[in-house]
């Protein structure tokens, strides 16, 4: 079971990007596919995040060592999940107008924040393979995680 344990995590991971492709080849996205695209890999970014940040203290609380197997792959996709959703926000919603957004991060909070996430998500990703331990990447994660709570708004009225 050990060996299989991260093929199935990987495969678990995916699952929601062909859930994407399946959506958009059949039904479609609606009348405002950009904001649904936005929406969902945001909320997934987000899932993959939260259980990525729960290995550790499953692994101390419970005492099982399988979530430690799997925390790398998890990270691994909510850091991808994480860069389409900016990805999509910047080209799609913004067409890549530095001016653009500027205006709307000023202006939405939750955009601000999730700017911010990224941009510490991007400096704990890619510092992680430089530094020695992960208690030296760990702020840059935790201001990550806690930044993106405190700026998550219910899907009712967020704008």
């Amino acid at each position: 079971m050990k060996q299989r344990l991260v093929p199935l995590a990987f495969a678990a991971c995916c699952v929601p990007a062909l859930w994407l492709v399946v959506q958009f080849f059949t039904v479609g996205f609606g009348a405002d596919p950009i904001a649904v695209l936005l929406n969902d890999l945001g909320y997934i970014t987000f899932v993959l995040l939260a259980l990525t940040l729960a290995c550790t203290p499953a692994q101390i609380v419970l005492g099982w060592k399988w979530p430690i197997r799997i925390r790398k792959t998890l990270g691994d996709f909510c850091f991808f999940y994480g860069s389409c959703h900016l990805l999509t926000y910047l080209g799609l919603d913004q067409g890549f107008s530095l001016d653009d957004i500027v205006k709307d991060v000023l202006k939405h909070k939750f955009i601000f924040l999730g700017m911010a996430t990224s941009g510490s998500a991007s400096a704990a990703g890619s510092a992680c393979t430089a530094w020695s331990t992960w208690r030296e990447a760990r702020p840059a994660s935790t201001f990550s995680c806690v930044s993106r709570h405190r700026g998550w708004k219910p899907l009712r009225g967020w704008r």
